[in-house]
């Protein structure tokens, strides 16, 4: 009875997702809309057949099939740069690379594959079948590989799912450009706006002035009001208390007060280095770097703008999955006004979610040789920025210490809050701002929207000299009397941590001191003393 019970559960389901299936494909019986987008992507040889018989030799065109009454949105990206063909990918139902030849081209695919759809193989010719089937085992082992006569009966029996952009977004067809960077596009709008704000191919933002759609919406009516917006939870700037509270326990305030009536006499020249204290004012002694907060008052102004939201998660949830006022899959004509005039083809519009006009702090971790201060292009998904990162290791600490290269660890920026955002593409920086597979850096994934505190060290080191078991005299970490008294009670290490110690007094006025150690001191130590000052990310 139990299995019979199992069965019956199992056919329900399976009726269930058929109905499913069907109502999703019933959408796109109308011959006016909407449209299934498929993007076309020449890996080899010559595709003026599907040129023909699908595109009509346009770079988009709008097909309805009689026979399976089917309605499609075929776009052509032979004439598309990397980025251009990455983004219009993004925003596809359905990849289709096309084969005609035994040569296939595999860098094409690199770049795509990582925000790559469903997608399948269409073959021109029989002969390349083999060929083209080994390829797709070797890259993409999961898809299909069908012959062009057969691609038809295909797209239509197939329900397809856009996963990777669940942002609001636009496939212009037509644009019209009217003076003072006023543009009026029309298009296929496959997700409704969410905001009056929009960038086009990735770097051109512009404001909303109405869309035309069943009635005539202004941009205003687009975003959240203000009663909306207060519910969200967020914070703006630095916590005040956080910047007074200092933590005396972890804290080593550098002492002035400490003296001594030894005197160590020296044979040295008259010091002639410059004094230590106005070089390192600012760095602070830390008993346990790993859980200490160190707090500092002096933030920079920028991050005053900063936004950080108490529950991102929640508020992710809640912002991408609103409903616009715009319904999807139409047909619309938007006018807007853009910041700069477009000197390129536009091939996508994507909307904003609201709060991403502000500034946060993103975190992602990588694998793949970085530095710190390099300039560099990542692309967010549907903008591209250039910013100047910090690196730091991945690990649990508080504080992070900032790494001036790394082949694997945690990138962090300034850049505008995004929501829905899992990874990123970090590409190397170049005076023409090219995204391609010759600049391809490495690939980020998300570790959230926090601040993650960094910090700078410095490490002094001196010379053992005159040791006595535990005790030793001390030269060359610093050059005056009042540099020792300065730094005194910040604590001594050796190398690897092995002993730990102190300053017991100073020697002389050249910087010698006496100092006391956990462990005996060997004659090939070094000693060294390590100082700390809060680091801040650079502003984007």
């Amino acid at each position: 009875m139990k299995i019979k019970d199992k069965r019956n559960r199992n056919k329900m389901k399976n009726e269930h997702k058929l109905v499913n299936k069907q109502k999703e494909l019933s959408i796109y019986n109308s011959e006016h809309g909407p449209y299934k987008i498929i993007s076309f992507i020449n890996l080899g040889g010559d595709m003026s057949k599907i040129k023909e018989e699908y595109l009509n030799n346009k770079l988009t065109n709008l097909y309805f099939y009689k026979k399976k009454m089917h309605n499609f949105l075929f776009i052509d990206t032979g004439h598309f740069t990397d980025i251009e063909t990455a983004y219009i990918i993004r925003c596809s139902d359905l990849v289709v690379f096309v084969v005609n030849s035994i040569i296939i081209n595999e860098k094409v695919l690199q770049l795509v594959k990582r925000h790559l759809p469903s997608c399948i193989f269409t073959v021109l010719d029989k002969k390349y079948i083999k060929s083209c089937k080994k390829f797709v085992n070797k890259f993409l082992p999961d898809q299909k590989v069908v012959e062009v006569s057969l691609l038809f009966n295909y797209l239509c029996a197939r329900s397809f799912s856009t996963k990777i952009s669940a942002r609001p977004f636009m496939i212009p067809l037509s644009i019209d450009v009217r003076s003072d960077n006023i543009y009026v596009i029309k298009g296929f709008m496959k997700k409704g706006l969410l905001t009056d704000k929009v960038i086009i191919n990735g770097k051109y933002e512009g404001t909303v002035v109405n869309i035309k759609s069943d009635k005539i919406y202004s941009g205003s009516e687009l975003g959240m009001t203000d009663d909306e917006k207060s519910h969200f939870k967020t914070v703006t700037n630095i916590d005040d208390t956080e910047m007074e509270v200092i933590d005396e326990e972890q804290i080593l305030e550098n002492d002035e007060s400490t003296s001594s009536d030894e005197y160590y006499s020296e044979d040295e020249e008259e010091n002639k280095y410059p004094s230590l204290i106005d070089k390192y004012k600012e760095y602070k002694g830390i008993k346990n770097i790993a859980t200490c907060e160190l707090p500092t008052d002096k933030y920079p102004d920028y991050y005053q703008n900063l936004i950080f939201f108490q529950d991102f998660k929640h508020v992710n949830k809640i912002i991408v999955n609103r409903k616009s006022i715009i319904a999807d899959n139409q047909m619309v004509e938007i006018t807007l006004k853009l910041t700069d005039s477009i000197h390129d083809n536009i091939f996508v519009m994507f909307g904003y979610y609201e709060f991403e006009d502000f500034k946060t702090i993103h975190n992602y971790s990588f694998q793949g040789k970085c530095k710190t201060g390099e300039k560099l292009l990542v692309d967010l998904g549907y903008k591209i920025i250039e910013v100047t990162p910090t690196l730091t290791k991945l690990n649990n600490n508080n504080l992070h210490k900032r790494e001036e290269s790394l082949d694997t660890g945690v990138i962090s920026f300034i850049a505008p809050l995004s929501f829905d955002l899992h990874k990123i593409l970090i590409f190397e920086s170049n005076l023409l701002k090219e995204t391609s597979i010759r600049t391809f850096k490495m690939v980020g994934m998300n570790l959230g929207i926090k601040d993650r505190k960094l910090y700078d060290e410095i490490v002094l080191q001196g010379l053992p000299i005159k040791i006595h078991k535990r005790s030793c005299t001390v030269k060359r970490m610093f050059y005056s009397k009042e540099e020792v008294l300065y730094f005194k009670e910040i604590g001594l290490y050796t190398k690897n941590g092995r002993s730990h110690g102190f300053i017991k007094k100073p020697l002389g006025v050249h910087g010698a001191f006496k100092a006391y150690f956990s462990h005996p001191i060997a004659s090939n130590d070094k000693i060294y003393m390590s100082l700390y000052k809060r680091a801040f990310l650079n502003d984007y």
